[in-house]
């Protein structure tokens, strides 16, 4: 231990500098330093965009309404039904009295049995004939007037012509009808339109000015005729000789 204190001892110290000699360096304390934020310039918050909200979609045709209106259609037909049958009972049983009231006539009369019931079976059949006709007459003129109510009701509901719907039979065939009218009419007024704002703006002034460009023309060519010999007029019967 002593021999390695002694190798120590002996080395050499490096030199340690004077710092009396250094110059005097200013140090400033920051400890207590304020900053002042209020010159600073604002930011103003960012706030995060909310999309767009999409466009609600056109609205479609109600099934509901297209539900009610067939149940009403229905309904309706069976009220008819109804009406028409009693329709026909009453006139079953009118036929039936007048049949009896002529049997006893004829009876009074002296016809025999073979001959009044011949005579009162055509009379029966004369009579439902006129009655099944009446019947056919009521359903035609129901029938006509629900088209009618039909194609008026179509014709407004997708905005057509309800003359143009008589000529269909069903409410569904109108519907269909109407519904591809109604597209066509779209396309045609789109159509239209796009037509309209690709034709080019037309001047109108494009006549007057050629009109005056060729007036202009003969006057410089008569004043040549006429000994002028300026430029203009040079010019002028050099193009009417094809050499301008």
């Amino acid at each position: 231990m002593t021999t390695q204190n002694e190798q120590m001892s002996e080395q050499e110290v490096p030199d340690i500098p004077d710092i009396q000699g250094m110059p005097d360096l200013d140090i400033v304390d920051i400890t207590d330093a304020q900053v002042d934020v209020e010159d600073a310039p604002a930011v103003a918050p960012v706030q995060a965009q909310e999309p767009a909200a999409a466009p609600p979609p056109p609205p479609g045709p109600d099934p509901q309404l297209a539900v009610l209106a067939q149940q009403n259609g229905a309904l309706q037909q069976q009220v008819n039904q109804w009406g028409q049958w009693q329709a026909q009972q009453r006139m079953e049983r009118q036929i039936l009295e007048e049949a009896n009231a002529a049997r006893q006539q004829l009876e009074q009369q002296g016809y025999p049995d073979d001959q009044i019931e011949m005579i009162v079976s055509q009379q029966q059949a004369f009579q439902r004939r006129e009655a099944e006709l009446q019947a056919n007459l009521q359903k035609t003129q129901l029938h006509e007037q629900g088209r009618y109510r039909a194609a008026m009701h179509y014709a407004k509901q997708h905005g057509v012509d309800a003359d143009l719907l008589l000529s269909y039979n069903t409410p569904q065939e109108m519907d269909s009808r109407a519904r591809e009218m109604s597209r066509i009419s779209q396309l045609e007024a789109k159509l239209a339109k796009y037509e309209k704002a690709q034709v080019p703006a037309q001047n109108f002034d494009s006549g007057t000015s050629a009109v005056s460009a060729t007036s202009s023309e003969g006057t410089w060519l008569e004043r040549y005729n006429a000994g002028d010999r300026s430029e203009q007029a040079a010019a002028a019967a050099r193009r009417a000789a094809g050499l301008g």
